[in-house]
């Protein structure tokens, strides 16, 4: 799912870092086959820890046709998070961002030790009227609330895949994302088709946020286009590409054998 640098790996472990580092580059390169979900991923597999790229496969997530979605449900929320409220998602510039953009709602699903600060932001940004903030619950009811919003707003800078943006796009609903080298959610989007790409800024955040919600023909467009390259991401195409990769391993031997 990710490849963690020397300073991930100590912010994340502490003092086992070392022994981290050690334990995620000897198993990658004993893999006889390494599946990466981003080409982020597989980059990093073969620049950082040197696992030769002939045995790393770029597969990513699936089975979004399985998701419970039904008829479609009226638009209740503007802009919608999904994700753990940490350091790196940046709620903080995206609920500034909110504040410059009157009348705009938001729904945070999510917890996460940052919560109670983001609440407390919130309300000094005057706009706790406008932003909600509600735990996860289930799978199903995560689904229920992308449904019912606009807009996917999702300013974190280190995804190793982004599944929230997947699942977004799947139920027609386009996702904003920041650019950043740790962010392999930008693998996804397109800028202008299925979401929208800018920089991490609160000001041009809420440009585009402003631009997409003024816009109804734009949304139409892009909430079909978010279905359209969903639908790529099937179980057929996963299981298809993983049974070849592992086909490729047994053929070898079986011939060897014979």
């Amino acid at each position: 799912h990710e490849v963690w640098d020397a300073a991930t790996w100590l912010r994340r472990a502490g003092w086992l870092a070392p022994l981290g580092r050690v334990v995620q580059r000897v198993t990658a390169r004993q893999a006889d086959l390494v599946f990466a979900n981003s080409a982020l991923t597989a980059a990093r597999l073969t620049s950082w820890l040197g696992v030769d790229p002939r045995r790393v496969l770029i597969l990513p997530p699936a089975g979004v046709e399985s998701l419970p979605i039904r008829d479609p449900l009226p638009k209740t929320t503007d802009c919608i998070f999904i994700g753990r409220l940490l350091a790196h998602t940046h709620l903080d510039l995206l609920l500034r961002a909110v504040a410059t953009l009157p009348g705009v709602s938001l729904l945070v699903v999510g917890n996460g030790p940052d919560r109670r600060s983001l609440e407390s932001l919130a309300a000094e940004l005057g706009i706790a009227d406008r932003v909600s903030f509600e735990s996860p619950g289930t799978h199903e009811l995560v689904v229920e609330r992308l449904r019912a919003a606009r807009l996917l707003t999702f300013p974190s800078t280190r995804e190793g895949f982004g599944a929230a943006v997947l699942e977004a796009n799947a139920c027609g609903v386009p996702a904003l994302i920041v650019k950043h080298p740790d962010n392999a959610a930008v693998e996804i989007v397109r800028h202008g088709d299925n979401g929208l790409v800018c920089d991490l800024d609160a000001a041009r955040m809420a440009e585009a946020i402003r631009g997409y919600l003024a816009d109804p023909a734009l949304q139409a467009r892009m909430s079909s286009q978010a279905r359209s390259v969903a639908s790529a991401y099937s179980w057929e195409t996963y299981v298809t590409r993983m049974l070849g990769a592992i086909q490729s391993l047994v053929r070898p031997q079986l011939e060897e054998a014979a």
